[in-house]
């Protein structure tokens, strides 16, 4: 199939530095269901996307790059795990670039993944299990209340990631990274882990 006019392809890419605007991770709902993957360009007119999901040219799509910003769009072309998508809403796209320096700063995707986690808080080990999981927090199951903790999280093949307590209410907890965890990284960490659930 020949891929949509207007697809973003190697001579029209565009992308910003890393926080300005998207972060490399995002989450990618279609037809399969919803999936994450790593945001390789983003330009006006489309994106181009490293993803495992099960996608076909002229599927549509969301394509969540922040928290504040979702985009529709159909996949145009397809070449094994790279995907390239056409916005459908340019004229939306163009409004959120020309405000993107006013509106920083942006929350990663929080990615939806039960998983059963270590964590340390101040000198309590515990076993946790984790809701959702972004590149710069993950919520978690607390029974006390323990909002401003400092806490250090195990992530197999990550390693252990300062982070601090920003909120506690009736058993869960929002705990914010001191830094980001590497976009290549966090996608193969989530990924290994949404295909262990699936099998």
């Amino acid at each position: 199939m020949e891929p949509l006019p207007g697809a973003v392809g190697p001579s029209n890419v565009w992308a910003e530095p890393r926080n300005l605007f998207f972060f490399r991770t995002g989450r990618l709902s279609g037809p399969e269901g919803e999936s994450i993957c790593e945001i390789l360009a983003l330009a006006e007119t489309g994106a181009v996307l490293r993803t495992e999901a099960a996608l076909k040219a002229g599927d549509s799509c969301t394509l969540e790059v922040n928290s504040a910003h979702s985009m529709q769009a159909t996949v145009a072309w397809a070449e094994a795990n790279l995907f390239g998508l056409k916005l459908t809403n340019t004229r939306q796209v163009r409004d959120i670039f020309s405000r993107r320096e006013t509106s920083f700063p942006y929350r990663a995707p929080r990615l939806r993944l039960a998983a059963t986690l270590q964590i340390r808080l101040g000198a309590q080990r515990l076993e946790v299990r984790c809701q959702d999981i972004s590149e710069s927090g993950i919520k978690v199951e607390i029974e006390e209340d323990c909002a401003g903790a400092n806490a250090q999280i195990a992530l197999a093949g990550v390693g252990t990631l300062e982070g601090q307590v920003r909120w506690w209410c009736n058993g869960k907890a929002g705990i914010s990274f001191v830094r980001p965890i590497p976009s290549e990284a966090f996608t193969r960490w989530v990924t290994d882990r949404l295909e262990s659930r699936a099998g």
